[in-house]
């Protein structure tokens, strides 16, 4: 089975970047920075138009593009946020029309 169905096969990287993304499921994790409501709103207008999630909360300046580079990298997603970074980033929540409020940190989990 290994040498005719899984030997040689390789990820496609740019197709795997591509679809990450594209993903709604990335509003999970802004949603300690930029708040629930917001979270939803992003998610709802990406499913409802075909934009992304991550061109539109630059659209909508809830964060910029070092913020969202800094949270989505690999290494922050996949440990408990007490180790890495990201905390010390600042950051803003933003309601629609309103004006922008500091953030409060995210919770530690831990």
């Amino acid at each position: 089975m290994c040498l005719r169905c899984v030997n040689g096969i390789t990820a496609n990287r740019e197709w795997m970047q591509a679809h990450v993304k594209n993903s709604i499921g990335l509003v999970t994790a802004l949603s300690p920075y930029i708040g629930y409501e917001n979270s939803t709103a992003l998610a709802r207008e990406a499913h409802e138009s075909g934009s992304s999630v991550l061109d539109l909360a630059l659209k909508k300046k809830l964060m910029t593009k070092q913020q969202l580079e800094e949270i989505l990298r690999p290494e922050v997603l996949t440990r408990p946020r007490s180790q890495v970074s990201v905390n010390k980033i600042p950051l803003v929540r933003k309601k629609a029309g309103a004006a922008y409020k500091p953030a409060r940190k995210p919770r530690n989990s831990g």
